[in-house]
């Protein structure tokens, strides 16, 4: 078995946050101050980490939530773009798992197309190590 790398690990920036699709709804609902001020205090605890073997998601403002999918348990991902996402070069990427505690997982991110194409590669490499089958 293979040695787990990290690939990615860092907060999320305040363009992924607010151009995210909870940002834009709430710039339009709370208006720009507030939704500047909320976008701010999550990017300061927003966390994403991807390695070769799973991918980890903290969220929350006051309080936190992690979620967690072993790449091995995935069963597909893709990402999306708004038009204002395309214009900062950021999107929303969504893996699905048969995992029962979490079974999607979205994020804001930048370049959303390269960090799909290397989760689906991950996806690929643990379910082949693994010997797992997908099952519809």
């Amino acid at each position: 078995m293979a040695k787990e790398q990290v690939i990615i690990d860092r907060k999320f920036s305040l363009i992924e946050i607010l151009t995210s699709n909870s940002g834009l709804i709430g710039f339009l609902i709370f208006g720009w101050n507030i939704k500047l001020l909320t976008a701010w205090m999550a990017a300061k605890k927003w966390h994403i980490k991807i390695t070769n073997e799973r991918l980890e998601f903290v969220v929350g403002l006051l309080g936190s939530k992690q979620e967690s999918i072993e790449f091995y348990r995935a069963n597909d991902s893709d990402y999306r773009q708004s038009l204002i996402q395309s214009i900062f070069g950021v999107g929303t990427v969504r893996v699905i798992s048969s995992d029962a505690t979490s079974s999607t997982v979205e994020f804001p991110i930048s370049n959303p197309n390269e960090v799909r194409d290397k989760i689906r590669g991950f996806i690929r490499e643990q379910r082949k190590e693994m010997g797992t089958v997908a099952r519809d």
